[in-house]
């Protein structure tokens, strides 16, 4: 015992040395495949609630939304999948004024998925068909949900995506192996995360902002990171380039202020107009002089890269598609989403009601 003491101290001077590895080489790697990218919107919370609206309320809710025991299901497949969430902004970089891709960092074995939410408003609108009212932090700096149900607040910590997310990785840290967690796509014409911080009453939108400033900063620092969906939801072939001008100058001086600057721009509906007659678009240019890097739009399969296509255009804009996560897609486009996930397996007991309602 005491040669063996002698000898573990002895060992101890070198910091057991001879007997490690490089764990930047032995355990991580640069991922040099197609970085998988999904959203969804936020969670029907209460799907018992939501079946009691009108039809086309349901209809709405189910196509483009899934429940939260289906986000737990979609973590749980991802998971078994061996893949690991990677932050949005770990996928690209700014070099002299060009926005290029790069690889990422992941475990041996794994692979990146990037997730985002998109909207996380809980407008009025809203409001009692089954989602939750807003996200508030408690004394013990832990994420939850409020929700006024029959005149009461329904606390939860399992009915939207940062809490589940969360209560996932408790049991599973090696999910986000560097702290990475959901990019929070916002947008701000009812303000953000429940808080009306754009309401144009000051005093309202003073106390809201002060409120929303707790959640928002504690969300950072679980390692939560914002990208801006427009101020207000347009259609971008709708509108013209002085609106996009309005609504970026709505975002910096209602949104910006709370949750910082951006790199990464989400077009609203995924609809985009990067050209007009071989040169660059007036709108994706206010975009650009916005200071956005990254531009993302909605498609079911893998693209990550340079847009415009046409080699006309020496001006070549970072432009990504994600994947969307919903009712519709779940049950229409198994055979693309099969091979992130088992489609079966993330549907939750509503399914067969919202099968009803899905076209």
């Amino acid at each position: 015992m005491k040669a063996l003491t002698i000898l573990l101290c002895f060992l101890s001077l070198f910091n057991f040395s001879f007997f490690k590895t490089d764990n930047q080489k032995t355990n991580f790697v640069l991922y040099d495949g197609e970085i998988k990218n999904i959203f969804i919107h936020s969670l029907i919370a209460y799907p018992d609630i939501l079946q009691t609206k009108a039809k086309n309320t349901i209809a709405t809710y189910h196509t483009d939304c899934i429940d939260y025991v289906e986000f737990e299901n979609l973590l749980d497949e991802l998971y078994k999948n061996n893949y690991v969430i990677v932050d949005i902004h770990k996928t690209f970089t700014t070099e002299n004024g060009m926005t290029k891709k790069c690889k990422v960092k992941v475990p041996r074995g794994k692979k990146p998925v990037v997730i985002g939410v998109d909207d996380v408003v809980y407008d009025p609108k809203k409001s009692g068909n089954g989602m939750v009212d807003r996200l508030c932090v408690d004394s013990n700096e832990n994420i939850y949900t409020e929700t006024l149900i029959d005149g009461k607040i329904d606390k939860k910590y399992d009915r939207e995506f940062a809490p589940i997310l969360e209560n996932f990785l408790t049991l599973y840290p090696s999910f986000s192996p560097f702290g990475d967690r959901i990019t929070i796509n916002l947008t701000g014409f009812c303000g953000i995360l429940g808080y009306r911080i754009s309401d144009k009453n000051e005093m309202v939108r003073n106390a809201e902002t002060e409120k929303a400033q707790v959640v928002v900063d504690r969300l950072k620092q679980l390692g939560y990171t914002f990208a801006c969906h427009s101020y207000a939801h347009y259609h971008t072939k709708k509108v013209s380039a002085e609106f996009v001008k309005q609504d970026f100058a709505d975002w910096q001086r209602y949104i910006e202020p709370v949750i910082g600057k951006t790199k990464v721009f989400v077009y609203p509906y995924g609809e985009w107009e990067l050209v007009n007659s071989n040169q660059i678009s007036e709108k994706q240019k206010v975009l650009i002089d916005f200071g956005f890097k990254l531009f993302l739009g909605v498609g079911i399969y893998d693209f990550y890269g340079y847009m415009p296509l046409s080699k006309n255009i020496n001006s070549k804009i970072l432009f990504a598609d994600r994947k969307p996560i919903d009712g519709y897609t779940l049950f229409h486009r198994q055979n693309e989403l099969n091979k992130l996930f088992d489609c079966k397996k993330v549907l939750s007991n509503f399914a067969k009601l919202r099968q009803k309602f899905i076209a």
